[in-house]
């Protein structure tokens, strides 16, 4: 059994579809030659034909959208789902007339909080979803150089200021003050560089605030305060 890759869904949809004659064999992400996949996302659309057997949701991560398509004997693992739903699925990528999709070997609900903890684990492994290869090689460091003098300093202060904060308050309201900044909600991606804490602590401190009821994510990866 093949590896399944946890990307970024953007990722599937704007990689370079390789063949082998007439053949579809997989999708070139990066490096990597990824022919199944690993997606945890919202339920975005659904579609139902019982007569064909044929059933379809519409996923969405933030980073853009594919479509799981179930025919004949996976069809009854997309039944039960509505949109507004969280799901993990795990499966084949395939080309058909110009659209990649997925046909699922795994479908399973989940909480939704499981979107977010994936999130981050893609920016981790990926960096974030709108990011060119390029740039997510680039370490905090090396975007700093790239600044002017004047900009470095500038920025070198404000790294300074939030190590000191981040040594002299809670974590968990560092965070939660970060998100209630802002009554729209804040992109996940921004929450993450306006911290200096590792991944892990901020994965755990907003899987906390959101069972707990403190935060929630009215649309992927944005977060707001109840």
């Amino acid at each position: 059994m093949q590896v399944a890759h946890k990307v970024w869904i953007g990722s599937i949809s704007g990689g370079n579809v390789v063949f082998n004659g007439d053949k579809f064999v997989s999708v070139e992400i990066s490096d990597r030659q990824v022919s199944r996949v690993n997606l945890i996302a919202n339920v975005v659309d659904v579609y139902s034909n019982d007569e064909k057997r044929y059933n379809s949701v519409t996923l969405d991560d933030g980073s853009g959208q594919i479509r799981i398509k179930g025919f004949s004997d996976s069809s009854f693992l997309l039944q039960g789902i509505s949109i507004g739903d969280t799901i993990g699925v795990i499966g084949w990528v395939r080309y058909f007339n110009n659209e990649l999709y997925v046909i699922p070997d795994i479908v399973r609900h989940v909480d939704g909080k499981w979107a977010l903890i994936r999130r981050l684990e893609l920016i981790k492994m990926h960096g974030g979803p709108s990011a060119s290869p390029a740039t997510d090689e680039l370490s905090p460091a090396h975007h700093l150089n790239s600044e002017s003098n004047s900009g470095s300093s500038v920025m070198e202060e404000v790294k300074t200021e939030k190590i000191q904060d981040a040594k002299t308050q809670d974590p968990r309201q560092i965070i939660l003050s970060i998100i209630k900044k802002d009554d729209q909600g804040i992109d996940i991606d921004k929450l993450i560089m306006e911290t200096n804490f590792p991944i892990e602590q901020i994965n755990s401190i907003l899987t906390s605030l959101m069972e707990s009821g403190d935060i929630y994510e009215p649309q992927p990866g944005k977060l707001r305060t109840l």
